[in-house]
């Protein structure tokens, strides 16, 4: 509980020039619910970043952030286990990833939206939904299946790129050494063809 004067402090300090003071008092959940009404419209992004994640946010204040044109604004607010679940599901279709990342870790997302995130185009999304315990199991056996299946794919490719870049490499070391061999058997060839024919030209003369 907070007595009157520290109410008072609170009241005041929402007022304050500096932003820091602002950003504090929006994060206390002592703060009074219209003073926190007003510091989620401060022109300042902290200040409304720290008002999205307080759970003394009332509902329709929060409701109203989740349109806020800041992308760390609606990260704040899908961490914020207060948020409404209309929020959450707004939030769930954000554009930016790493909202619809929290929305996926926030305990208060329903089922059916953290159904809907493991199938995300975001992998950091999907997995991240693994480590909500509101998660069904059958959504998690999915996702595991998914992970496997896609440790299999890099191996795959893995070998692929061996296959591609060193299978060249091994032809190529092959010619060189049957270049090598080769012009070494002429080089033979040539002295002991020279030595042949000095020999007769002796015995000619």
């Amino acid at each position: 509980m907070t007595d009157d004067k520290g109410l008072k402090a609170l009241i005041e300090l929402a007022n304050d020039a500096d932003a820091e003071v602002r950003m504090s008092v929006a994060k206390n959940p002592a703060t009074p619910k219209d003073v926190l009404a007003e510091l989620a419209n401060d022109e300042d992004v902290t200040v409304r970043w720290s008002a999205a994640g307080n759970p003394a946010t009332p509902k329709d204040v929060l409701a109203e952030l989740a349109n806020d044109d800041d992308g760390s604004v609606r990260q704040s607010l899908a961490k914020n286990p207060a948020a409404p679940i209309e929020v959450l599901t707004k939030l769930a279709n954000d554009e930016e990833e790493y909202v619809r990342f929290y929305v996926a870790e926030n305990p208060s997302t329903p089922k059916e939206v953290l159904t809907k995130l493991s199938r995300d185009k975001k992998s950091i999304v999907r997995f991240r939904v693994v480590n909500n315990s509101s998660t069904p199991k059958k959504v998690i056996a999915k996702l595991a299946k998914e992970r496997m299946a896609s440790r299999v794919r890099i191996g795959v490719f893995g070998l692929i790129c061996i296959a591609v870049l060193f299978v060249p490499a091994l032809w190529m070391g092959a010619l060189w050494i049957a270049g090598v061999i080769m012009v070494s058997c002429l080089a033979l060839v040539f002295v002991a063809a020279s030595r042949g024919w000095g020999r007769f030209g002796s015995r000619a003369r």
